[in-house]
């Protein structure tokens, strides 16, 4: 399913929740600071996506592609990240607490 995905500040604020489902095409989007907590996004493309801030907890991300997505000081506390590709994903200061 692809999603027309809006890029700026008012970005977050206009992703409806029910558009982040599994295998979301959600490359390059601007999610930093979004709350992703207990959405399914596996096999979701967030390649190259800002997720900087953003708060991921229990969510499952099985398979889903984060490679150059920009991650630093995200919350992916109890977050399942199995098979997920970070290939040169940035995660300074980011929280995996739990995470599988």
């Amino acid at each position: 399913m692809a999603i027309g995905v809006p890029t700026g500040e008012a970005a977050v604020a206009q992703i409806d929740r029910s558009e982040l489902v599994p295998c979301a095409r959600l490359n390059g989007a601007d999610l930093a600071g979004a709350d992703l907590g207990g959405l399914d996004l596996s096999g979701a493309d967030l390649s190259g996506a800002d997720l900087r801030g953003a708060k991921a907890l229990n969510t499952v991300l099985v398979g889903a592609i984060l490679h150059d997505a920009r991650l630093d000081g995200a919350q992916f506390l109890h977050a399942n990240l199995t098979g997920a590709d970070l290939t040169n994903a940035t995660a300074t200061g980011a929280g995996f607490g739990g995470a599988d």
